[in-house]
């Protein structure tokens, strides 16, 4: 396989590999043919529309073809990942007795040297082809595929597609916990590779916002222009004009963005951003809800990695529990806060998580309590674990004096604690007197 650079002027590479002149045209000398309905295998309205055909997708895509031409607008595949496992469910090596026999009768007697991307490509290069014909000018593709050929898959759908009607690769996260048996690195994830028919017809159908969603909007301002959403001026990209003094309507100055963060606009277009009432300063109160605190839901609770240890929790909020390992102090803290009567239900809370996790605002930086939980009479409990050795440093300082400020401000309805090492009974005892 090889990518052969253009000796013109303004030519683009070109993929190349071993049959790939056997395999250029194929999907054009595929003969059409009818399909033949299986009415035992049928069920529901003949006149629906929809079909299940088995058969060599190659053979399919071509019968087909006179039907669904230029008409569809979605197609998603998930062809062999190439893995070289010949002991899957089905072959995943391109390297089965079909495949072999198919790739002596197009490719010929170079198919004997085929390396297994060879076999691959030769493989997809007639099918993507065929597919492409399906596509509405409005239409794209999505395809499924592994670290092995994401490589050679993007080449080739350059080639057929288009580059510029490349769209993204999207993340597929496939596990949720390290695989302690890999080799080399814990793999996470797949991609699903997108192309379009025409990137600049296509658009993505949005899903709707929900009823959930939209409660994030208000209007405490009373904005003209309707409900709106804060989102923070800061970003973690370096951005030469993102870093500059801001004063605030009190008088008080900001000296610059937090730690490690740039502000998202340069200064002048803050300031036309100011002047069209586009930054929200607040009211100068801290105001506390508990339905923004406890606001998690299963859409937005994505961790990285799961706990798994033997001890099984029983009232995390969510079926499992987000990155947490299964020995240590800030284990043992779960643990105790699962064992409590007061506690209804907890969440261990995530960091960064834009809409899924809850966060304090310190001087500097935002910070991310461990745990928060339900207690039974209805009040929110917030829990910043530290260690002895932590607890009296000047990060826990400032951390614990922004928790119990906001705790304060809760009218009674939000407990914060950042109990000092293995004093857990802090816990108990700031949900007992604090009532």
């Amino acid at each position: 396989m090889r990518c052969l650079q253009g000796g013109k002027k303004n030519e683009m590479p070109t993929l190349d590999w071993i049959g790939k002149k056997a395999v250029v045209n194929h999907h054009r000398e595929v003969p059409f043919h009818l399909l033949k309905c299986d009415a035992a295998l049928s069920v529901g309205d003949p006149g629906s529309g929809n079909l299940l055909v088995q058969g060599d997708n190659l053979l399919a895509l071509k019968a087909l073809l006179p039907y669904y031409a230029g008409r569809v607008k979605c197609i998603y595949i998930d062809p062999p990942y190439n893995t070289g496992n010949e002991n899957w469910v089905y072959n995943d090596a391109v390297n089965s007795s079909e495949m072999r026999n198919w790739l002596g009768k197009v490719v010929g007697a170079e198919a004997e040297d085929l390396s297994r991307h060879d076999k691959w490509l030769c493989m997809m290069y007639p099918r993507l082809s065929l597919l492409r014909e399906f596509l509405r000018s409005d239409g794209a593709i999505f395809v499924s595929i592994a670290d092995h050929e994401i490589h050679t898959l993007r080449m080739l759908m350059d080639e057929v597609f288009g580059p510029r009607n490349f769209v993204a690769t999207v993340i597929w996260q496939k596990v949720y916990s390290p695989k302690n048996s890999a080799k080399h690195f814990s793999e996470d994830h797949d991609y699903i590779v997108v192309y379009a028919r025409d990137a600049e017809r296509w658009r993505p159908n949005l899903v709707p916002r929900a009823e959930k969603q939209d409660k994030a909007y208000k209007n405490p301002d009373n904005d003209p222009r309707g409900p709106w959403k804060p989102s923070g001026l800061d970003a973690r990209n370096p951005y030469s004009k993102g870093v500059y003094p801001i004063t605030c309507p009190s008088g008080r100055i900001i000296s610059g963005p937090p730690k490690g963060a740039y502000w998202r606009y340069a200064e002048d277009k803050f300031k036309e951003l100011d002047a069209d009432n586009r930054i929200w300063w607040g009211t100068g109160n801290i105001e506390v809800s508990p339905e923004v605190c406890f606001g998690f839901d299963q859409d937005r609770y994505a961790p990285n990695w799961y706990y798994e240890g033997a001890y099984r929790f029983r009232k995390h909020y969510f079926p499992l529990v987000g990155e947490l390992k299964s020995e240590g102090e800030e284990f043992v803290c779960a643990v105790f806060l699962d064992q409590l009567d007061a506690v209804s239900v907890w969440v261990r809370n995530l960091e960064r998580r834009s809409e899924g996790s809850f966060w304090l605002q310190t001087s500097s930086d935002k910070f991310y309590p461990d745990f928060v939980a339900l207690l039974t009479d209805g009040r929110i409990l917030v829990v910043e674990y530290k260690g002895e050795d932590r607890w009296s440093n000047d990060d826990s300082r400032e951390k614990r004096a922004v928790g119990e400020l906001w705790a304060d401000r809760s009218n009674g309805r939000c407990l914060f604690i950042m109990p000092k090492g293995p004093d857990l009974a802090a816990i108990e005892a700031i949900i007992r007197d604090r009532r």
